[in-house]
């Protein structure tokens, strides 16, 4: 796997794919610095068949007891017919075990899977980040009778304003799955979405009770009940329809404003900082802007509300530094959640 590397050469970077977002707009790669194997990694369609070839035992190799090893141990996922083992989730069903792998990163979806039985094997790469991915067409080629996601035309969304108390009544969480909860909050005049392990996006209204989001092809419908409060909401996206029921007021949102601070502050905080031991938050300075970027995440922009205290508009999350001689940052404090997470700085 020769064009599997995580520092390319000039020759690969002039081959490397553009990354895009949901609205097509190109976005720089990831870049994790402590942990590359969590996303940093860069590869090729080609390799990846190699891969599948050894898992699949077409390509000779001494890894072929580990992989075996790999999907041989499997534990339940609470989904029907889907199991998780080292590195592999395991589908059964329609007389077939798939045994597959999909990941995203900044600017790209991906899929990687293999039927055993059949000695099949799908690579499925794609330059743009979407919600969807590229999850259906992988699993499609492997099982015809999987269906490919039902994308309904574009609708053409006119936004208008909502007064903030009408907002208020939509605020809260809505249970979409067991594990997997939609809160929504309002900052100001403005409604925002996040789903459980996601970063929060704004959604914005069509009418009084239909609302849309501009990063993706996503719409939600509130259902009203007594003095204005919402009840439940439907969530409409790639095709899929999913009720959710309201089960319990959101965290309050702060209405947040940024101050100026000099970029020679922002120098002291720069560096890596271990919030667990497989978790780092690494800050970076890209000319009179901080950013921050966890394990296996997107990097996001830091605001200043003070010289020491920062905050993120994507996600509700607070980081304090704390400074030592010099000025210079000797650990940081991530409140999000209702905790509150020390991190010493490692470099």
């Amino acid at each position: 796997m020769n064009d599997t590397r995580v520092t390319l050469s000039p020759e690969m970077k002039g081959r490397l794919a553009v990354g895009h977002d949901a609205t097509l707009k190109p976005v720089p790669n990831w870049d994790i610095p402590a942990f590359a194997g969590a996303g940093a990694l860069r590869s090729t369609a080609n390799d990846m068949l190699i891969f599948l070839a050894a898992n699949l035992g077409i390509i000779k190799t001494e890894l072929a007891p580990a992989m075996a090893t790999e999907v041989s141990v499997r534990r339940p996922t609470g989904v029907p017919n889907l199991e998780i083992a080292y590195g592999w989730h395991v589908f059964t069903g329609n007389g077939k075990t798939i045994y597959w792998h999909n990941g995203g990163t900044g600017g790209y979806r991906t899929f990687m899977g293999y039927d055993s039985k059949a000695r099949v094997g799908v690579v499925a790469l794609s330059n743009t980040s979407t919600p969807m991915g590229v999850d259906d067409i992988g699993h499609h080629l492997l099982d015809p009778e999987f269906p490919l996601a039902k994308i309904e035309p574009s609708k053409e969304h006119k936004e208008i304003t909502l007064d903030s108390k009408v907002l208020d009544g939509y605020t809260g969480r809505y249970q979409l799955a067991p594990d997997f909860i939609l809160t929504i909050t309002r900052t100001g005049e403005r409604l925002f979405a996040q789903a459980t392990g996601q970063g929060r996006f704004e959604i914005f209204a069509e009418g009084q009770l239909d609302f849309f989001a501009k990063i993706t092809e996503l719409t939600i419908t509130f259902q009203i009940g007594e003095q204005g409060r919402a009840t439940a909401l439907t969530l409409r996206q790639a095709g899929n329809v999913t009720p959710a029921k309201r089960i319990g007021d959101a965290p309050p949102a702060a209405d947040r404003k940024i101050v100026h601070v000099a970029a020679e502050i922002f120098d002291r905080y720069v560096g890596s900082y271990a919030l667990a031991p497989n978790f780092v938050l690494v800050v970076t300075r890209e000319g009179d802007h901080l950013f921050a970027q966890a394990t296996g995440q997107p990097k996001l922009e830091l605001l200043p509300e003070t010289e020491r205290d920062y905050f993120f508009r994507e996600v509700d999350a607070q980081v304090t530094f704390k400074t030592a001689a010099q000025g210079k940052a000797s650990e940081l404090i991530l409140h999000q959640n209702g905790k509150d997470m020390p991190a010493q700085r490692a470099n």
